[in-house]
């Protein structure tokens, strides 16, 4: 008996076996409504049982053949539980519960014919002996499963066939062959093809949903790229500033006039200041603060470079043994250089010290205030200050903090020591 079973639904158990495979296998991503085909493939499974008892039903209870009341009883099984294997893809796509109650009414009303069917079987469907007819209630449950394919069809294509146009002759087909095995069944040709078909169908749309999940994986994928790509850049113009370079290389076309040697030092300072940025944006670790503070220098080289400004640096550097991310303190001296300085000159003080649990680096100028500022000023430097902060947070959970003091405008580093320390 255990044998024929297999035998016969060798074709079903080998589908629902590759099914199950490939959501063990996927158990992790999140494909979709994933977590409803283990109904199906258990509701198929029962179908199937179902199927093999009564065509074995005679041999299993030889006493009381031909057993019209067991067959009619799995029979009415099979035409309740086949709709509601389509029926659980759909509760899940539709939008809200009153269309989830609306999309049931139809398997509510088939199981309610076919359980009428031991006492109105002349209208619904009969065994005598081993013969079987049909009457016009005993086709609800095609019916009802070719309304439940059809509606799955729309249901997904206006789910997922936005963006997955291509993808929707995948449910095209399955609705093809829902139709073929309702046609195949009520003409009953071919029967014991019908738990196979429909466990293809359920197959078919598992690979279906994957298929989408895998092209919105690879979108969300190459969103995020882009958005990487468009914050490296933002950065990238937020602290390379354009006229900053035009000055840099007008001041040193004039130093080569005047005195070649030190507009060789002067190009040597701004190979150094372009490598510092680039680093920068192209890797994620921490450098010692020595070596940004060699960032600074030619930085501050470049602008000492300019005899228009009279800009005086002080340093106090009481710490000078932890990292932090690259270009992170040069970009605070730039704005203060632009922004906090006024065009008689000034000074921009830079010390390190550290607390209990952090080291700290403060940048001091002599005090050009915010509402001093144009507009688009403002704008590049909060632009600025933000990645600043940004990538102190991501990079080493450091933190930026602005305010205002007697001489001018501070700006306060904050790197946490068991992060900060060097390795």
């Amino acid at each position: 008996m255990f044998l024929d079973f297999v035998s016969e639904n060798f074709m079903t158990f080998s589908i629902l076996f590759v099914l199950s495979a490939f959501l063990v296998a996927n158990r992790k991503a999140q494909i979709p409504y994933s977590e409803l085909f283990p109904i199906g493939i258990f509701m198929i499974a029962l179908i199937s049982l179902s199927s093999s008892m009564s065509e074995h039903i005679d041999s299993i209870f030889p006493d009381t053949a031909p057993n019209p009341e067991i067959r009619t009883a799995l029979a009415m099984f099979r035409y309740i539980v086949r709709p509601c294997i389509i029926l659980f893809e759909l509760l899940i796509i539709v939008p809200d519960i009153k269309h989830k109650f609306a999309v049931s009414i139809p398997a509510i009303i088939n199981a309610v014919i076919y359980l009428a069917t031991p006492f109105f079987g002349e209208y619904i469907f009969l065994y005598k002996g081993d013969s079987f007819r049909r009457d016009v209630l005993g086709y609800t449950t095609y019916v009802v499963l070719l309304f439940y394919v059809v509606l799955l069809f729309f249901c997904s294509v206006r789910r997922f066939g936005r963006q997955n146009t291509g993808k929707d002759i995948i449910v095209a087909v399955i609705v093809l062959l829902a139709v073929f095995t309702a046609v195949l069944e009520l003409n009953n040709a071919e029967t014991d093809f019908v738990s196979p078909i429909t466990a293809l169908s359920i197959l078919t749309y598992y690979i279906y949903l994957a298929t989408i999940y895998q092209q919105e994986m690879k979108e969300s994928v190459t969103e995020k790229e882009l958005r990487i790509e468009q914050d490296t850049l933002k950065l990238l113009r937020a602290q390379i500033q354009p006229h900053f370079i035009y000055n840099t290389l007008g001041v040193i076309r004039s130093l080569i006039r005047q005195d070649q040697r030190v507009a060789i030092r002067c190009i040597d300072n701004f190979a150094d200041y372009l490598k510092g940025h680039i680093r920068a944006i192209q890797s994620d670790e921490l450098i010692p603060i020595k070596k940004e503070m060699e960032n600074v220098q030619a930085y501050l080289a470049l602008v000492q470079a300019d005899h228009d400004l009279n800009v005086r640096i002080d340093y106090d550097l009481a710490e000078e043994d932890f990292k932090i991310p690259a270009l992170t303190l040069e970009p605070i001296v730039e704005n203060a250089i632009n922004h906090g300085i006024s065009g008689k000159g000034g000074f921009v003080e830079i010390k390190t010290f550290s607390r209990p649990d952090s080291f700290v680096i403060t940048v001091t100028d002599s005090g050009l205030k915010p509402e001093g500022l144009t507009e688009r000023e403002q704008e590049r430097l909060g632009v600025g200050l933000e990645n600043t902060r940004r990538r102190l947070a991501l990079q080493c959970g450091g933190s930026l903090g602005l305010k205002e003091v007697p001489r001018g405008t501070e700006a306060e580093i904050t790197i946490p020591k068991e992060r900060g320390k060097q390795k």
